[in-house]
């Protein structure tokens, strides 16, 4: 990742002060020592998306970058447009700094709803269910394919992504819920999993499957 970055500085000329990166990514900044001629002082943040990361990762990601804004972000190939984030300003930084963990707030251009998958009830806050989102930035279809499954009864619009909100309006992904199972009445998200396995320092990545 280093590397990347320094080529991305090579290639333009230009010092780097944003990057998005995956959370796989970022691991090679625990694993590959910083060369020591190149400068990260400009880069005001770091974005981290693609995939979910656990709340030890970005805090280690902080760590490592105390001068530099490290969040997380969430979107879907099916929008045109970043579906939450943390808003500029006292109050997003923070929640940013109290909820580092969370994709941030809803965007405005979206309606949204938790809906429990099993009974499509509307869920509260600290309830775990399906995300569903109406906006005018997403795709009407997949080409030379049937819509089946990507809208609810309503038109709602289903993720997949199993998450909850809270108090604040602060989401918090937990999982896929095409990938979620039930073992002695509880709910398993293999992401879960993923993320006990990975605290192991012998562990640089994890994948579990239902």
């Amino acid at each position: 990742m280093f590397l990347f970055v320094q080529n991305c500085a090579n290639l333009t000329g230009l010092i780097v002060d944003f990057t998005l990166v995956t959370p796989i990514a970022t691991t090679a900044f625990f694993n590959k020592k910083k060369p020591d001629h190149l400068n990260l002082d400009n880069l005001r943040r770091l974005t981290v998306g693609g995939n979910h990361s656990t709340k030890d990762h970005i805090l280690k990601l902080r760590e490592l970058f105390p001068k530099t804004v490290v969040c997380q972000s969430y979107g879907q190939s099916e929008v045109f447009a970043r579906i939450a984030e943390f808003p500029e300003g006292e109050r997003g930084q923070s929640l940013m700094n109290n909820f580092p963990d969370s994709i941030g707030l809803l965007r405005r251009a979206f309606d949204w709803k938790v809906v429990n998958v099993e009974t499509e009830e509307i869920l509260g806050p600290h309830q775990e269910g399906e995300l569903r989102l109406k906006t005018n930035y997403l795709m009407r279809e997949y080409l030379n394919s049937e819509p089946h499954g990507l809208y609810d009864s309503d038109g709602w619009y289903r993720t997949g992504d199993l998450v909850y909100y809270n108090e604040h309006g602060c989401i918090f992904v937990v999982g896929r819920a095409t990938e979620s199972f039930k073992y002695n009445n509880t709910y398993i998200h293999p992401r879960e999993v993923e993320e006990i396995i990975l605290t192991h320092r012998s562990v640089q990545n994890a994948g579990a499957r239902k």
